[in-house]
């Protein structure tokens, strides 16, 4: 073989090979959420990111280069056969690296595949120096996708998307976009800000746009899809670990509790406590003070609440546990209202009329989602019944708000209408404008 067929077949065979490196795929967690994600089996050469049947053939191309490069160099096969399945490994090599890596585009993965096969046909003519040229030009695609400054925020009024929202591949650090199926993730306060809670795992979106893992899910179905994760209050994430069982885990002790027998948790609270409904008493649900659990606990023995929703009035996305009870925005008696249980009677309170929404709480009141004729608005309502709004329509139809230590308000917008990602209101409340009620 000729030395530029020998740098490219080792610099495919490189290739193919660092597919298998765990910086590929491993999201880099500080804390496992139940056991820390790892380099294993299926995310070995990269089959999580580029697909099972591309690795393989990626794997099948450069053992195919390999045997042809030593049939020709003994001269029992003509050296452009060999060039040919070169250039075939080469670009593919290159294309698939460049499609794994955070925030490349078609135009780099297209741009690095065919800058090695060009580079690897031209390898066999007597251009050498425009061989050189081009094989020298080969990492500059690699280059640009690891300098790659990111995408810049997008706005929508007031309200910045921290990060798009995808629903193929998987959450990994250094990615440009979150993931996860559709209507399975949530916003929750995160690294003092807000961030993002998915079947993957918890993660928050750095100053440049990219991904960062915080930590990571074992990948094991709980039978409690689609939301794995209910949520997460100071350090404390709730999520389901069984069919019927809810773990609490505290992330920096790494300690963990878990609550049996349980058909339905809301989301942590600013107050520190969740709601559950226990399957052997459905008809009251229980309040858990995150900061008390301890060990195992039935969710039956949980201390009952003097008044709770019946089982068709709550959703556990548009409730909230706050301090004195539980808030529920949703229908009833045909009407939608905001409705505080805990107390002996449930207090409706004077929220006006809403079409549905989510719901998240700050020391001045609680804020939730109102549907209108002209855009969806984001409404603060004060405990003395003061109510103001964010007069600029929402990014989008809001699966989950959340807010965070710094004051930012979080929003998980779906894929319905849309600018599907996590978004951020900072300083929320200079936003607000009078919007009695009617």
């Amino acid at each position: 073989m000729t030395r530029p067929l020998q740098v490219g077949l080792g610099a495919v065979l490189v290739a193919v090979a660092a597919l298998g490196l765990p910086w590929w795929s491993t999201p880099v967690s500080a804390v496992p959420l139940d056991e820390l994600a790892s380099w294993h089996a299926s995310t070995l050469l990269g089959a999580e990111l580029i697909g099972g049947v591309p690795a393989l053939v990626l794997v099948l191309l450069a053992v195919a280069a390999l045997a042809t490069g030593l049939l020709a160099g003994a001269g029992r096969l003509p050296s452009g056969v060999h060039a040919a399945v070169l250039a075939a490994a080469g670009g593919a090599a290159v294309a698939a690296g460049a499609s794994a890596l955070p925030g490349a585009g078609p135009w780099l993965t297209a741009a690095g595949g065919a800058l090695a096969v060009l580079s690897t046909l031209t390898a066999v003519t007597p251009g050498r120096r425009v061989a050189l040229a081009l094989v020298a030009a080969l990492p500059v695609p690699l280059v640009l996708a690891l300098l790659g400054a990111g995408p810049q925020p997008r706005t929508a009024g007031p309200f910045v998307r921290l990060a798009p929202l995808a629903y193929t591949g998987s959450l990994r650090s250094g990615a440009v976009a979150l993931a996860g199926p559709a209507g399975t993730a949530l916003a929750v306060p995160l690294a003092g800000t807000v961030g993002y809670a998915g079947p993957g795992g918890l993660a928050t979106v750095a100053p440049d746009g990219r991904v960062v893992v915080r930590a990571a899910t074992d990948g094991r179905d709980p039978g409690r899809d689609p939301y794995r994760i209910s949520g997460m209050w100071d350090g404390h994430v709730v999520y389901w670990s069984g069919p019927d069982t809810v773990t609490v885990r505290t992330l920096d002790r790494d300690t963990s509790a878990q609550v049996t027998g349980v058909s339905l948790v809301t989301r942590p609270g600013p107050d520190g406590s969740v709601w559950l409904r226990p399957t052997a008493d459905p008809d009251a649900m229980r309040r858990l003070d995150l900061r008390t659990v301890r060990d195992t606990v039935d969710a039956a023995a949980l201390p009952r609440p003097a008044s709770s929703p019946a089982r068709s009035e709550v959703d556990p996305f548009a409730t909230l546990p706050v301090e004195g009870g539980l808030l529920a925005l949703g229908g009833l008696d045909g009407q939608w209202r905001l409705r505080l249980y805990g107390p002996a009677t449930p207090v409706d309170l004077p929220a006006c009329a809403t079409s549905g929404g989510r719901l998240a709480a700050d020391a001045d009141g609680v804020w939730f989602t109102q549907g209108r004729a002209d855009g969806n608005r984001l409404v603060h309502l004060a405990p003395d019944g003061t109510r103001t709004t964010v007069d600029a329509r929402l990014p989008g139809q809001v699966e989950s708000l959340a807010l965070g230590a710094d004051g930012t308000l979080g929003l998980l917008v779906g894929p319905v209408g849309g600018g599907a990602g996590l978004w951020s209101l900072p300083a929320p409340e200079t936003h607000l404008t009078p919007a009695p009620c009617a």
